[in-house]
C-alpha cells in the first residue's frame, strides 16, 4: 500500500509538472507572437511616416 501511494504521488507530481511546463511554454509563445506583431505594426507606421515626409534634398524616395 505504501509503494502504491508513493507511485501515485510521483505520478501526480509529474503530471502537474508536465501541465505547468505546457502552460508556461504556450504563454511564452503567445507573448512572443504579440511582440512580433507589434514590431511589424510599428515598422509599418514608421515606413508610412517616412514616405509622407519630404526628403531634405527635395528628391522623392523610391522603393526598390
Amino acid at each position: 500500500m505504501l509503494i502504491a501511494s508513493i507511485v501515485f504521488g510521483l505520478f501526480v507530481l509529474s503530471d502537474m509538472a508536465l501541465f505547468g511546463w505546457l502552460i508556461v511554454h504556450t504563454l511564452s509563445e503567445r507573448e512572443l507572437e504579440k511582440v512580433l506583431i507589434e514590431t511589424r505594426r510599428e515598422a509599418e507606421r514608421s515606413r508610412t511616416r517616412s514616405r509622407k515626409r519630404p526628403s531634405a534634398s527635395g528628391a522623392t524616395s523610391t522603393s526598390r
